[in-house]
């Protein structure tokens, strides 16, 4: 009998596949994290909204981890929304593997919600310097970290601007709000998969091709050069 695939052969094939990311080329490395959705496909709608709680209908959290100076993917974490860690204990996840796989840490970036005292303290344990934003309610005689109360301290007297400017926070749109961008711009914003494990692989697929096909672009133009 003549063999052949047909769909459901493809689909388990492209589900088994291993979406490890290519690791960095330098062991020294900035990291920036953050979360986006990834919208079910209509049929996943449909069954949240008549069958979910509420009327809101649930998303693919996305969290990433890369670096803003490289523009490169160094870490994926995908859940469904309401059900994964924190994006504050996700960056501290990603980076303690990064670290115990060789990598030296220099810069950590995160927005307001990263303000938070354990990843302050895991960030001082490893010597990474930070880039978050600070709460603008924020004490800085708060007790709690020792590390976040300084940064608080240097935030409250340079002020946002000058703070911002100093510490190159706007390098983490690059990292993270600009592989969103062009991954959805690319791959679409929405899954087509039915299985919530199933949507869930499928937007890992999407960041990890990415970053499959922007190091084979880099690679091509180095040996052309």
């Amino acid at each position: 009998m003549r063999q052949f695939n047909d769909y459901s052969t493809i689909q388990r094939r492209v589900n088994n596949l291993n979406l490890e990311i290519p690791k960095p080329k330098n062991k020294e490395i900035s990291v920036s994290t953050d979360g986006s959705g990834v919208k079910m496909n209509m049929s996943g709608e449909y069954f949240e909204e008549k069958y979910g709680k509420g009327n809101r209908k649930k998303f693919i959290k996305v969290v990433v981890s890369a670096d803003p100076f490289e523009r490169d993917i160094l870490k994926i974490e995908v859940s469904l929304e309401g059900e994964g860690d924190s994006e504050p204990d996700v960056a501290e996840k990603h980076m303690k593997e990064l670290v115990e796989e060789g990598n030296s840490i220099d810069r950590f970036f995160g927005d307001g919600s990263f303000d938070k005292h354990k990843l302050f303290d895991f960030c001082d344990q490893h010597r990474i310097k930070t880039a978050i934003k600070i709460r603008e309610s924020a004490d800085p005689e708060a007790q709690g970290s020792w590390r976040r109360s300084v940064e608080v301290k240097k935030y409250k007297k340079l002020g946002y601007k000058k703070w911002a400017k100093q510490n190159e926070y706007g390098r983490r749109w690059t990292g993270t709000e600009g592989i969103f961008s062009a991954v959805k711009k690319i791959y679409g914003e929405r899954v087509r998969a039915h299985k919530i494990e199933n949507m869930c692989l499928e937007a890992k697929r999407k960041f990890w091709a990415y970053q499959l096909i922007k190091r084979y672009a880099e690679d091509k133009m180095a040996l052309a050069n």
